[in-house]
């Protein structure tokens, strides 16, 4: 609803000024994450190396990432024999970006 309202935002975290733009910028920074079914979904986790990658109901999820970052990184998977069955991208929803903004900022 809000993003029918607004079309500049401001978030705001114990006192200090975490973003300041449009919906879309912040949409376009922080909204969608890359999932990925491979045939070795642990050693791809493995090899990706990267604290914020996780697995969640046998899918890879892969936060805020560029075409050319995922590019590398399906290509290292290919050349380390993990198969790679399927891409998708999911957006979250503004609440669901506030929430986890919001919370990772603050801690």
């Amino acid at each position: 609803e809000i993003e029918r309202m607004v079309n500049k935002i401001g978030i705001i975290a114990d006192g200090k000024l975490l973003f300041q733009g449009t919906i879309n910028e912040f949409k376009e920074q922080y909204s969608t994450n890359i999932y990925l079914k491979t045939s070795n979904n642990d050693k791809a986790v493995s090899l990706i190396n990267n604290p914020k990658v996780f697995i969640e109901h046998e899918l890879i999820v892969i936060p805020c990432i560029s075409d050319k970052n995922i590019f590398k990184l399906i290509s290292k998977l290919i050349e380390n024999g993990i198969e790679v069955y399927r891409i998708f991208e999911k957006d979250k929803s503004l609440e669901e970006l506030f929430i986890e903004f919001t919370d990772r900022e603050v801690l």
